[in-house]
């Protein structure tokens, strides 16, 4: 039949297609679409060849939950966050949802962003990528979306928004609305698009528009439509997901919240890599009946923390064919790798990317070092805490650790702890080959910390008092290296060790328990090399140690010496006293000669005290004036007002030792000629007092000085 020269006519019925877009007009708007799509972030792309993905048999429990969340046709959260730790697996689950999406029909698009990968590092050709994907998933709107272009093929130009509204949620909205076409796209159950890496975005201004574009147009598109998106929890970030609208529609998983089903996935990742290498490799024949060993397995497995981007850089180094794996597996636990290999490039370059995106360094690494070497039974990893020892204002470390949430755990309470998630980021801070001008100097860092340490305990004691004592903290003082910096060496000999203790006179007889932590402290005050002053800092501090443990002494020797007859027979062991004293100073010294002349001057002072007071004889010879001395000096040195303490032992007191003649009327003739030239009244006054505050303690340190010389 010809239409030709035909006029007026009417055709009813049939079934009309339209063929406009394969056409020229078609043909250039889908040849400048495609101009405009970054076809590398495709699920699928050849530029992604090989991407990470689950391996077979783990993260089985996300990839469900994932699955039953999209499949609800009652959901009300349209949005899914994924989020966790550098490494903790993200990209792989987005890559296996996408696969698994794809191959039963309800992936409708997909951007995998990726830093410094050509077109995948912007948010320019995000909308238009979409587009193009859900066009050829989609026929439905493949007319209205050419027909856009065509009428204005400036629209790559304009905001996201408006190539949003036009492009996605114009077109996909016009199949709704055409009562007369094709299949009505609201009968779709599950239509999921898949967005990964979106911190890998070049600029956190362009991250946040992206979410602010996605969160403005879901809930105007009216067939159903879910949106899958795995990043790293950044700052900017997780902003945009705790404010609404996308707060109100989005649920989140976070990843490093199921470390537990993650060790055990990454146990069976292991176990059957290790299987592979036993069957495939060349050296296969050579390996061990039992390899990798229980204790390997179990090392591994530890230093990944969760992260399977370690367990996996481990194995590729291990299972190189042109190595031993046995001999590889060695170097990685032994960490003694071989300056030439380097096994873990992929994983540091991962951490000093996410460096050079802080602000101000010097206070994230301070935080950072703080939290990698401290004692958490000495100092609880907070904020509060944290900031106290370092002098921030309060906040502050919540502001220097913005852009860290990817390598540590910061909570939202400021009394809540911190942690590192990766057991290998201290290895690749401390390893300068490895960490480049990111890396922290071990001898160094330990000196920073000892020294904030030292202010925080010199300033907690004037508000405190008794709860933050100086040897609380004396594993600061354990130094992996030999070298010290010159900075702290002074600092540790102009600690007012004389005033901190003193300013705890009235309380030391409740610190018995503690006299070997601060022995230690002393030990390894001992152990620090200062060449260049005149003391070592053993000497230079132990005559305050030793004065302080005479305060210590001070109630059960008070509350006796006025009756010397009460006090013989007091069931009070100074043998128990020197018991725990010697073993509290047993360890001031390096070598067992040291240790020995530390002992003997210590066990000297407490003979001389056991002498004076234990034996005290019923008339008043040269041992009464020497108890009166002794009297003379606990009182010079604690407040006036103090009263007298008791201990109670609960032992018996020995004999005098043979040849234990009192030797205090010698240490101390000064004190004795004075107190013997008195009248009769001062000599029966039992509480005598000396004329100035500090010659108590002089005279104490004089008795030090002439034990120690007498050892």
């Amino acid at each position: 039949m010809s239409f030709s020269n035909a006029n007026n006519i009417v055709i009813s019925g049939g079934t009309f297609i339209n063929t406009h877009e394969t056409g020229s007009v078609g043909s250039s708007s889908l040849a400048l679409l495609s101009s405009k799509i970054a076809s590398g972030a495709f699920h699928n792309s050849a530029e992604r060849f090989d991407p990470p993905k689950c391996h077979p048999n783990t993260r089985e429990a996300i990839l469900q939950t994932i699955m039953n969340w999209l499949d609800d046709p009652a959901k009300l959260a349209q949005v899914m966050w994924i989020y966790g730790s550098a490494g903790v697996g993200k990209s792989a689950i987005a890559q296996s949802i996408a696969e698994m999406c794809f191959n039963s029909g309800k992936l409708v698009g997909s951007f995998f962003f990726g830093r410094g990968a050509p077109n995948r590092h912007t948010e320019t050709l995000f909308i238009s990528t979409l587009a193009y994907q859900l066009m050829q998933s989609l026929p439905q709107i493949r007319t209205s979306v050419l027909k856009t272009i065509e009428q204005d093929p400036q629209l790559f130009s304009l905001s996201l928004e408006d190539q949003m509204q036009k492009l996605i949620i114009g077109p996909l909205n016009s199949t709704v609305q055409d009562e007369d076409g094709g299949i009505d796209l609201r009968s779709r159950t599950a239509t999921l698009i898949v967005i990964d890496g979106l911190d890998e975005c070049d600029h956190s201004k362009a991250q946040r528009y992206v979410l602010d574009v996605l969160s403005a147009s879901i809930k105007r598109i009216e067939i159903p439509v879910s949106i899958l998106i795995c990043c790293r929890p950044e700052q900017i970030i997780r902003e945009a997901f705790n404010e609404e609208p996308l707060m109100s529609f989005t649920t989140r998983i976070n990843l490093d919240n199921i470390s537990d089903d993650t060790d055990v996935d990454i146990k069976t990742f292991l176990l059957s890599e290790f299987q592979s290498l036993k069957c495939n490799h060349p050296a296969k024949d050579h390996f061990p009946p039992i390899w990798p060993s229980v204790n390997e397995m179990t090392e591994l497995i530890l230093r990944s923390s969760g992260h399977f981007i370690y367990a996996s850089t481990v194995i590729k180094y291990i299972g190189s064919r042109r190595h031993s794996p046995i001999t590889r597996l060695s170097y990685i636990l032994q960490q003694s790798i071989p300056a030439t290999d380097t096994p873990f490039a992929a994983l540091d370059a991962l951490y000093q990317q996410i460096l050079m995106g802080v602000d101000d360094l010097d206070s994230a690494f301070k935080i950072i070092a703080t939290l990698l070497l401290e004692n958490s039974s000495i100092l609880p990893p907070t904020a509060t805490s944290i900031e106290l020892l370092h002098s921030f204002q309060p906040g502050m470390v919540k502001i220097a650790l913005c852009d860290l949430h990817s390598i540590v755990h910061v909570p939202e309470g400021p009394e809540e702890s911190l942690w590192m998630y990766h057991a290998s980021f201290s290895d690749f801070l401390f390893d300068g080959e490895r960490s480049g001008r990111f890396s922290l100097d071990g001898a160094a860092t330990h000196a920073m910390l000892a020294s904030a340490v030292l202010k925080l305990s010199t300033s907690s004691i004037k508000h405190f008092h008794t709860s933050v004592l100086l040897y609380d903290h004396y594993d600061y003082f354990r130094f992996r290296y030999p070298d010290m910096a010159l900075r702290l060496q002074k600092e540790l000999y102009a600690i007012d060790l004389a005033g901190l203790l003193s300013s705890l006179r009235d309380v030391a007889y409740a610190y018995w328990d503690e006299l070997n932590r601060l022995g230690e402290f002393l030990t390894n005050l001992n152990r620090l090399p200062c060449s260049d002053q005149e003391d070592d800092l053993i000497t230079h501090h132990l005559q305050f140690f030793v004065e302080w443990i005479t305060l210590a002494l001070s109630g059960p020797i008070r509350k006796f010496t006025g009756d010397s007859r009460k006090l013989k027979e007091a069931n009070i062991s100074i043998d128990a006293i020197l018991e725990v004293f010697s073993s509290a100073t047993s360890s001031l010294a390096a070598t067992p000669d040291e240790r020995q002349r530390i002992k003997r001057c210590c066990m000297r002072v407490f003979e001389i005290l056991k002498s004076d007071i234990i034996l005290l004889p019923d008339d008043r010879d040269s041992n009464a004036v020497a108890l009166i001395d002794i009297k003379g000096h606990i009182d010079s040195l604690l407040p006036q007002d103090t009263k007298a303490r008791h201990f109670n032992f609960n032992r018996k007191h020995r004999t005098k030792p043979a040849g234990a003649a009192s030797s205090w009327s010698t240490a101390g003739k000064e004190v004795q000629d004075r107190i013997a030239t008195n009248n009769q009244d001062t000599l029966q006054d039992p509480v005598p007092r000396l004329e100035d505050q500090d010659s108590g303690r002089r005279s104490l340190k004089r008795l030090f000085k002439r034990v120690l010389s007498l050892s």
